[in-house]
């Protein structure tokens, strides 16, 4: 204890020292402890999605083998209650595309070069990024709840028992699944948002002719665009079932903690898209952009 010599009273007081537990639990202390657990967990947490990656992909042949009906399953519901609603949202962008396009182009006399703005948009980023953001929201969402009602009602538990293989059966199936559907359906997507700035370019303002749209359509791409915008696509797509399927299958917490997983599967997806696109447009187009205009 230390003494203290205390003016009014004329005699030393003691000031209590502190108790080594009580020495940095303060606020700062508090938030730090916090900041490094949550770190902790953020790092587990990737360490047990890449270990599930890499189990559901080695999984891959014994999904074909095993199960070839639930991967021909789950690729027709990919088309069946996706497609339109991709389709419809790429349509609104290729129109967005073309409509900016109009009225800037219009405005200092380069109206010849609008079909520009869909062939490099279409190609070169904007629509696989707003692609990969729909599949996020529709597939990978839906493909979550699906997935985590099964693990917390004990389903999974129960295919365990009768043999099945969860993994294989659940999200190697979805996976395989993607990489057939996400060509076509990228591939479908990429045709309507060139449809759409074509019908409101050519049919509905007039700006240009159609000999004209088609000349610039294609005048700002080639056969390396279309295999890097394909490859971009399906990449995105694969990805995004992969996060959700993990996100699915490791659910707790009852129909609280399946919300829960559906909304952070939402986030990390939404961030990797992002991600991945702009590492990917630099990577393809950051030393040469591979357009038939100067540097």
């Amino acid at each position: 204890m230390t003494a203290i010599f205390d003016s009014a009273a004329g005699a030393p007081h003691e000031e209590p020292e502190l108790d080594a537990d009580q020495v940095g639990t303060g606020p700062a202390a508090a938030t730090t402890g916090d900041a490094k657990a949550l770190g902790q967990a953020r790092l587990e947490e990737i360490g047990s999605f890449v270990r599930f990656a890499a189990k559901t992909i080695r999984s891959i042949p014994t999904a074909v083998r095993l199960y070839p009906s639930e991967v021909a399953r789950q690729a027709s519901r990919l088309i069946t209650e996706n497609s339109l609603v991709i389709l419809f949202m790429l349509f609104m962008m290729g129109a967005v595309l073309g409509l900016t396009a109009h009225f800037l182009f219009t405005s200092i006399g380069i109206d010849s070069y609008i079909a520009a703005v869909n062939s490099v948009g279409g190609m070169r980023g904007i629509i696989q990024v707003v692609f990969g953001w729909i599949v996020a929201a529709k597939v990978g969402c839906g493909i979550v709840a699906e997935i985590g009602a099964m693990r917390i009602s004990e389903e999974i538990d129960a295919m365990e028992v009768m043999g099945i293989r969860s993994i294989p059966y659940l999200a190697s199936t979805r996976l395989v699944a993607a990489m057939f559907v996400m060509p076509m359906l990228f591939i479908t997507a990429l045709s309507v948002n060139f449809i759409a700035g074509y019908l409101f370019n050519v049919t509905l303002l007039n700006t240009v002719s159609s000999g004209g749209f088609g000349y610039f359509l294609f005048l700002f791409q080639n056969l390396k665009d279309f295999f890097i915008a394909m490859f971009w696509g399906t990449f995105l797509g694969t990805i995004i079932v992969l996060v959700a399927t993990y996100y699915g299958y490791t659910a707790k917490g009852g129909p609280v903690g399946v919300g829960r997983n559906t909304a952070q599967s939402m986030l990390v997806n939404l961030v990797l898209v992002s991600m991945i696109g702009m590492a990917l447009v630099q990577l393809f187009y950051g030393n040469d952009p591979n357009a038939p205009i100067g540097n």
